[in-house]
């Protein structure tokens, strides 16, 4: 069978069909209508929630490569603002793991392996690809990126003033987890503030 191939063959679905049914299914719970800077946010919230919470590496590995990919695409179809990591590290040193996992060969004895920084390292080129093309952070991306500068004195004088009251370097002296239960509920609140 020659011709296209089974990507090009593919039929891309309607989002804005707005039937009966469809809208029916929605009001059911059945179909969940997300945008993709929605579903990007909950993929890298979820990921980074996971990353505070010492959460499975692997999860967080899946979920980390499925954002840096289309975030990656999506600066790659504005022509800038995507993640910067895939142009000065290898792919197999990126999404190795990840190809593997999503390829799988069929043995149930095949093993993978991947550096778990490799994690830290795509969150941290993830969450400012995110502000560059969508224009905000959640609040768990501002505290994925507090926590990543918190010893920068810029950062610390720069959140002073966002956050009066807050003693900016005892939380930059927290472990993680702390870290994360004392300062993204700060963000929650300043988020609803208009902080983005």
């Amino acid at each position: 069978m020659g011709g296209k191939s089974k990507r090009q063959r593919r039929k891309r679905k309607r989002s804005d069909v707005h039937d009966e049914e469809t809208v029916m299914k929605r009001r059911l719970g059945l179909l969940v209508f997300v945008s993709r800077n929605e579903a990007l946010a909950r993929i890298l919230d979820t990921a980074i929630e996971l990353w505070f919470g010492f959460g499975d590496p692997v999860s967080i590995h899946i979920l980390a490569c499925v954002a840096h990919q289309n975030l990656d695409k999506l600066g790659e179809a504005r022509g800038s603002g995507g993640p910067v990591l895939k142009q000065t590290v290898t792919w197999e040193n990126l999404y190795s793991a990840y190809e593997s996992f999503k390829h799988s060969n069929g043995d149930p004895d095949h093993r993978d392996q991947f550096p778990s920084d490799n994690n830290t390292a795509l969150l941290e080129d993830c969450v400012p690809a995110f502000k560059r093309i969508f224009g905000f952070h959640t609040p768990w991306m501002m505290t994925f990126g507090f926590h990543q500068t918190r010893h920068e004195s810029t950062v610390k004088q720069r959140l002073s003033t966002l956050l009066p009251g807050v003693r900016i370097d005892d939380l930059a002296q927290l472990q993680m987890q702390q870290f994360a239960n004392k300062v993204q509920p700060i963000f929650v609140r300043a988020y609803r503030q208009g902080l983005r």
